[in-house]
């Protein structure tokens, strides 16, 4: 049997001083609960100031039930990761990601 599984992921970035250089967090996780409306795979900031930004992805799997849910959602966070990077890399053209 198939499922979809939603998951949400936000990712710090902070700001190293007055440097052009930006430390992304780890990435937080929470499943979008089964009941909420799906609006699709998307990228958006919130909070966000000179030293501090957080950008989000919500991305949604069709896994079996009998796969291994870990190795989804490893899969899910390196696929987030790269989608905040390049929405961060978009928004800040001359940052570095270190």
């Amino acid at each position: 049997m198939q499922v979809n599984k939603r998951w949400v992921f936000s990712f710090q970035y902070t700001r190293r001083g007055a440097t052009t250089l930006w430390d992304r967090g780890r990435g937080e996780l929470r499943e979008d609960p089964p009941g909420d409306a799906w609006r699709g795979a998307q990228v958006w900031v919130g909070e966000q100031s000179e030293k501090l930004e957080w950008v989000y992805v919500a991305i949604e799997k069709t896994i079996d039930t009998d796969d291994d849910l870990e190795d989804w959602r490893a899969e899910a966070l390196d696929e987030a990761e790269k989608s905040t990077d390049a929405e961060f890399r978009m928004r800040h053209p001359g940052a570095g990601l270190v």
